[in-house]
């Protein structure tokens, strides 16, 4: 039934988004990444510098011959990017916040 169909999508939708705005407000880590969704988008370089440089790396180590390397070389990459991703934010959100559309404010961090 195409009706049903519909409904149970939207409802669906409705839950999830719910769940998560209360997952959210519980989680200070999530909420940080929320604020800064649209700086990591345009940062998205900054993982293209990280798999190049992991692809270098295993050029000369050759660490993906092995499971357990080769995931830890990914918990470094990703940890990498987000510690690159957020020092980026900060440092927009403190001292260049006119690019993001917000005003310059000299007595609030961010």
């Amino acid at each position: 039934n195409l009706f049903l169909f519909y409904i149970s999508a939207i409802a669906g939708c409705i839950m999830v988004m719910s769940f998560s705005a209360v997952v959210i407000k519980k989680s200070k880590v999530l909420e940080y990444f929320g604020r800064n969704t649209l700086i990591f988008y345009a940062l998205e370089p900054i993982q293209y510098f990280v798999n190049f440089a992991l692809k270098t790396a295993d050029g000369m180590i050759h660490f993906s011959s092995s499971r357990i390397m080769s995931f830890a070389a990914t918990v470094i990459a990703i940890a990498a990017i987000c510690l690159l991703s957020s020092a980026a934010a900060y440092i927009i959100n403190r001292f260049l916040p006119f690019l993001i559309g917000k005003p310059y404010n000299k007595k609030s961090p961010a």
